[in-house]
């Protein structure tokens, strides 16, 4: 792991990783923990200010459970499950 965490982490192979995506889901427990971990903030700032390629724009989600277990999303545009419906 610590050949791929690099002092700079736009250099990191993590970073590299993100740019070969369409998007980042964060997935937040009942004490949003994600935000307390320096790396998952760096990943969410990257994920909000990643201008948009030609071919399409950087997505980010976020999901959790409700009080019944059920998931809860917000989304960066439609859901696939939500435009079934439409």
């Amino acid at each position: 792991l610590s050949g791929d965490v690099a002092s700079d982490p736009a250099v990191s192979s993590f970073n590299r990783a993100m740019g070969k995506a369409r998007g980042t889901v964060t997935i937040l427990d009942r004490n949003a923990t994600t935000y307390t971990r320096v790396w998952c903030s760096y990943e969410i700032f990257i994920s909000l200010s990643r201008p948009p390629s030609r071919d399409h724009q950087y997505l980010y989600d976020v999901y959790t459970v409700g009080d019944d277990n059920t998931a809860v999303g917000l989304t960066d545009g439609c859901a696939a499950c939500d435009a079934e419906d439409w």
